[in-house]
């Protein structure tokens, strides 16, 4: 190949490292920053594939600034040091395998939250989220081993720049084709997560609510004024939301690893010196992929978007967007410049009464419904994660813990305790609004839940 053509090709490589290095460093920084974002679990592998990416690239400067040193002019023959390429090129190598996996358990875990919402939701996740990402780098370090394992001995090789040219032809071999047979089980789940998405934005459209939720529309009509309000299941919408990012990821995964890994598994078997050359311009597709991943998750991503408009200060550009009301709110339309204090005196007659009154009961059945879970936006306080909870029970003696536990975390709580059609004589249900600055609350309350009961129901929107 053209000395001069690989210079320019390993060039602009390294300009997209130095991007992928900043974006995927802002991505991360903006995770990490926001408690918000911390507890949000639908994200841990993007943010994960985001870490693999930012890995990559840092490790691939290394890498380019010795093929940089190496380089001559045309008509010269390279003699790059073998400990030197294998040692820096072997890094990012093995780290495409990570990709590759963290890529199938994003595929893998959004067809679990798009089938099972709710259980999905119910369930603490991060600790199995943690490990995948932990198995990704053990991944990494087995092909990081065979790179030396399958080596026939390491051996000058003159008159070539890439790294693959200082490997075995069965490393190379089991590279190329491993990454392809990840990627395509990849691309077969995006198929499915694509029908899915496509079946649940349905439902969504038709307003597809449990008969829990409609018996809760009913009860709380009298406390909402405004009632043209479409309501919007907000586990639903976080699900997507994380969903449509993944799904994009996947789609770049797929253009960007399945064909490029093929190639460079077979260009080995067929002993084409086009597919050989053309194997050279495949060192760009992970840099491109990595790159598409970070600037895909930040703009797929309302959450991380906003933050990253918050971190880099161009919130005078870009307005957030305030969400809808919800028609279950019992809290009236507020002024966002009026006193905090005024949201203060349901809290309190809430708590006064209705906890106290929860106390009488003795311990029985608890029944969770977490619902309505978003964002208001206030001028005075910022931005307010609102949970809305059923408690229904019969006998209920914990409850009253319950109450104080989640109204003295972080907030404050205000509500009403009410009949439900089809509630039994001795149940009584309890609808519990919650506003505070903890977005933890929402793995909380239903991990509280779950202790004495089990979890049901939808999630939906809900503002101040």
């Amino acid at each position: 190949m053209d000395h001069t053509t690989e210079l320019v090709t390993n060039s602009f490589l390294f300009s997209l490292n130095v991007l992928q290095i900043i974006a995927n460093l802002v991505v991360l920084l903006a995770y990490f920053t926001d408690s918000k974002l911390l507890a949000n679990e639908n994200i841990v592998l993007l943010v994960s594939l985001a870490a693999i990416d930012f890995f990559y690239s840092s490790l691939s400067i290394p890498y380019l600034i010795v093929l940089f040193c190496g380089w001559v002019p045309n008509g010269q023959e390279y003699h790059y040091n073998e400990y030197a390429v294998l040692g820096f090129g072997s890094g990012p190598a093995a780290l495409m395998k990570s990709g590759c996996t963290i890529t199938l358990f994003i595929a893998l875990d959004r067809i679990w939250a798009l089938w099972f919402p709710i259980k999905y939701y119910a369930l603490n996740k991060k600790p199995m989220l943690y490990c995948v990402f932990v198995f990704s780098l053990l991944m990494a370090s087995f092909d990081l081993s065979l790179v030396f394992i399958l080596s026939d001995g390491i051996k000058p090789v003159s008159g070539c720049s890439a790294f693959a040219c200082f490997t075995s032809e069965v490393f190379r071999t089991y590279w190329g084709m491993s990454n392809m047979v990840v990627n395509l089980l990849s691309c077969i789940l995006t198929v499915v997560v694509v029908m899915l998405l496509k079946t649940r934005k349905m439902q969504k459209a038709q307003g597809n609510n449990s008969v829990v939720r409609k018996k809760e529309d009913r009860w709380v009509g009298n406390f909402e004024n405004d009632k043209k309000k479409k309501p919007t299941n907000t586990l639903l919408r976080e699900i997507l939301q994380a969903s449509r990012a993944s799904l994009y990821i996947l789609i770049v995964s797929a253009i960007f690893g399945v064909v490029p890994g093929g190639i460079n598994g077979y260009a080995q078997k067929i002993q084409s010196d086009f597919i050989k050359s053309l194997a050279f311009y495949i060192q760009l597709c992970a840099s491109i992929s990595g790159l598409s991943h970070a600037f895909i998750f930040g703009m797929a991503h309302s959450l991380i978007r906003q933050r990253v408009i918050v971190m880099l200060k161009l919130t005078k550009y870009f307005k957030p967007q305030i969400p809808y009301r919800s028609r279950n709110s019992i809290f009236s339309t507020i002024n966002h410049k009026q006193d905090n204090l005024m949201l203060l005196l349901p809290a309190y007659l809430f708590v006064s009464t209705t906890c106290r009154e929860l106390s009488d009961f003795d311990l029985g059945l608890l029944f969770a419904t977490i619902g309505r879970i978003h964002a208001a936006y206030y001028s005075l306080s910022g931005a307010h994660p609102i949970l809305f909870a059923e408690l229904r029970s019969s006998q209920v003696r914990g409850a009253n813990e319950l109450c104080w536990k989640v109204a003295s975390d972080g907030g404050y709580v205000g509500g009403a305790t009410g009949r439900v059609d089809g509630v039994g004589e001795d149940e009584k249900l309890n609808f519990v609004e919650m506003m505070t600055d903890d977005a933890s609350r929402r793995i909380t309350l239903p991990q509280l839940a779950s202790k004495d009961g089990y979890i049901d129901g939808e999630i939906g929107a809900a503002t101040a």
